[in-house]
């Protein structure tokens, strides 16, 4: 497998270390629709709207419609629908990145995206996406299951769970553009 290149900066991102008093700042990024996972996102955790240690912010262009619906899971105070903005502004407000995708992602770009940033990646158990969180099982689910819902209560009751998240240097480097060059590379390499 050749994986898809991206020019890793080399700056220093600062990772979150979470107490048991840590606030959450949950965030999804991407396209808003039913496949990408966000009414299994929204169905998860609007069992845990009594808690006041979260809040959801949603990134991407949704229709007005869509978003009424979303709203109506719980309370607006609870969620933030930021329409289309700057990725680097988006994973500033957030802590933890859910990617709860329910059809199967080539890729998940999303994924190497938060990993650069070093937020904690939730992720669902389709496509590449778990090839990506390798070394983070734990924080993998299966989102057409109860999985989703059992590892954000585990999260929401005791936040300090994050700080065994797993940002491996090497995995990351592993999507460089120098990498995936010297992959494509040698795979076309006459002998």
């Amino acid at each position: 497998v050749v994986y898809n290149g991206f020019n890793i900066e080399k700056k220093s991102f600062k990772r979150t270390n979470f107490d048991e008093n840590s606030f959450l700042n949950f965030g999804f990024i991407g396209q808003i629709n039913q496949s990408k996972g966000i009414e299994v996102l929204m169905k998860s955790l609007v069992e845990f709207s009594n808690y006041n240690n979260w809040k959801l912010y949603v990134a991407g262009r949704i229709e007005p419609y869509y978003q009424e619906y979303l709203l109506s899971f719980f309370p607006k105070d609870r969620v933030e629908f930021l329409g289309y903005i700057d990725q680097d502004v988006f994973f500033k407000k957030i802590n933890v990145l859910i990617v709860p995708s329910i059809w199967e992602e080539p890729f998940g770009r999303v994924v190497v995206e938060g990993l650069l940033r070093k937020v904690v990646v939730l992720g669902s158990k389709r496509g590449g996406i778990k090839e990506i969180l390798e070394g983070n099982e734990e924080f993998l689910f299966n989102p057409l299951s109860e999985e989703p819902r059992k590892l954000l209560e585990l999260i929401i009751i005791n936040p300090k769970k994050l700080n065994l998240f797993n940002f491996d240097i090497n995995l990351i480097e592993r999507f460089s553009l120098e990498n995936v060059i010297k992959h494509y590379h040698n795979f076309y390499k006459i002998k």
